[in-house]
């Protein structure tokens, strides 16, 4: 199925992002950042890069916002249930 391999590709996206911050935090002397700042093409090609730096910059923080908004929908969701259990609980007693 293609879920099989969107999750798949997802598991190598998330691994390599783990490795990135792993090197950069190893990295205390930034090599990694000085050799890519360094490279040609990224010096010919700086404005673009920053501009797109900046567009992945903000779907993070909107990504990361959309998933707050969905855990506080799942939080109130169970709040709610949680309501509904007791409320049906406390007719079940009174029935008693």
């Amino acid at each position: 199925s293609t879920q099989g391999y969107s999750s798949a590709a997802s598991d190598v996206y998330k691994r390599q992002i783990i490795f990135f911050i792993l090197v950069l935090t190893i990295d205390t002397e930034n090599v990694l950042i000085k050799n890519i700042s360094q490279n040609e093409f990224v010096q010919q090609n700086i404005k673009i890069i920053d501009w797109l730096s900046n567009q992945v910059t903000e779907i993070i923080i909107f990504l990361s916002f959309f998933y707050f908004v969905l855990i506080l929908v799942d939080i109130f969701t169970i709040m709610r249930e949680t309501i509904n259990l007791n409320n049906l609980k406390n007719k079940i007693n009174k029935r008693s």
